[in-house]
């Protein structure tokens, strides 16, 4: 997850109609379904899935859109009355969440209620769920971190200061032991232990940092934007124990769930899905600027933000 609008491409083979489509036609060099292209009217900003099936879901200026898994439709759009920048899901389903400022929004999937919003101590920046618990950690633009308990009315249980100065980038460990937060005021990945969120290890990186997603079987990958690779930061010790070469440089990435792929977006070449030898599987041409991408827990399905274009778009495996 990063902050910043990046530069990105999309490209498949095939249009499809249903809610929010504008059937504008696209390259086939991506050996990718496409299911949707949804016109949002609005900047979307950030995206993520619901579970390994479920919706998507996506922040849109002030509204929360639901797309369907299997054919990327708009299920649902709930206005929040503010400006979102971030989104997540409970771990335990049932339940998207959307931040702006100090405020974080809750909304029951499938009923689309729209709960009491979680007054936060400081304004959010990312939010990272725990896996297999019940808390969302939400890494703030001071560089603090509250806890928010899911469970039945949603609060913040604390908030701490840590080490980080001006976060840039951030994502969760998949057991969910420690956040890895980029911190822009040294250029470091900084790895902090979610039970006190005190520093564990920090990695320099020395050039600014695109964005960090969760690396499956332990660590993340980062996306150092200077340099045409991935770096592997360990779960052990912290710091960089590998790199997948990239075919340019990286703006956004995410991972497939069985380790096998990343889909990384490159600066003026598109998106990219390589494999960890660096091997490209497939390549688009550049359309639009996507400023994030999702890929589902089953690694089926793909959604990318397009905000120069206002679109979401997804595509299937």
């Amino acid at each position: 997850m990063k902050r910043f609008l990046l530069s990105c491409a999309v490209a498949t083979a095939l249009l499809m109609s249903g809610c929010g489509s504008t059937g504008a036609p696209v390259s086939i060099d991506f050996p990718f379904f496409f299911l949707q292209d949804v016109d949002c009217n609005e900047v979307p900003d950030a995206c993520t899935f619901l579970d390994d099936a479920g919706s998507a879901i996506a922040c849109v200026g002030s509204s929360l859109y639901f797309l369907d898994y299997s054919q990327g439709y708009v299920l649902n759009c709930v206005d929040l009355g503010a400006h979102l920048s971030c989104c997540a899901a409970s771990s335990e389903g049932g339940y998207a969440a959307a931040a702006s400022g100090v405020q974080l929004f809750y909304v029951s999937e499938g009923t689309y209620v729209v709960h009491t919003p979680v007054l936060l101590s400081a304004p959010a920046e990312f939010m990272l769920t725990k896996p297999y618990g019940t808390v969302i950690y939400v890494v703030c633009t001071d560089g603090s971190v509250s806890t928010v308990s899911t469970v039945g009315n949603w609060y913040e249980i604390s908030n701490t200061d840590t080490s980080v100065d001006s976060p840039g980038a951030a994502a969760i460990d998949e057991d969910g032991s420690a956040l890895y937060v980029f911190d822009s005021a040294d250029s470091t990945v900084k790895k902090l232990s979610t039970s006190g969120f005190e520093l564990l290890a920090e990695q320099e990186v020395q050039c600014p940092v695109a964005d960090i997603c969760t690396a499956p079987g332990g660590g993340v990958f980062v996306a150092p934007y200077e340099l045409y690779e991935a770096w592997h930061i360990s779960r052990s010790s912290g710091l960089r124990d590998y790199s997948v070469p990239l075919p340019g440089r990286p703006e956004c990435l995410a991972a497939t769930s069985d380790g096998a792929y990343l889909y990384v977006v490159l600066a003026g070449a598109g998106i990219a899905v390589v494999d960890m030898d660096g091997e490209v599987e497939a390549q688009t041409g550049s359309y639009g600027q996507p400023s994030d991408v999702a890929v589902s827990g089953s690694g089926q399905r793909a959604l990318f933000c397009c905000p120069d274009i206002m679109k979401l778009i997804m595509v299937s495996r």
